[in-house]
């Protein structure tokens, strides 16, 4: 939520258009949104040490190492740097 919003505030500079997104996503009843705890953040901190990645992408990584669940991105640096801790899958590859 806080990285799509934030990309939708940068590249739009409409605030009205990242709330009503924010808003959007909030409300979406099989999106999840996980709080991150002190445990869960150092666990993203190691994935960051690791393999490289931003903060938030090494949370997100965590999340799905966390859950034993797939991650779908479109992150060519994601994907090339988690795809030794975690399954990748691209959007082309769900199809």
């Amino acid at each position: 939520m806080v990285e799509i919003t934030a990309a939708i505030r940068r590249r739009t500079g409409s605030r009205e258009l990242a709330d009503r997104v924010k808003n959007d996503l909030l409300n979406i009843d099989n999106i999840n949104f996980m709080g991150l705890g002190y445990e869960r953040a150092s666990h993203a901190a190691d994935i960051a040490m690791k393999v490289g990645v931003r903060g938030m992408d090494a949370i997100v990584i965590q999340i799905a190492k966390e859950f034993d669940i797939p991650l779908i991105t479109l992150d060519k640096e994601m994907i090339e740097k988690a795809e030794s801790l975690i399954d990748i899958r691209t959007i082309d590859g769900l199809w």
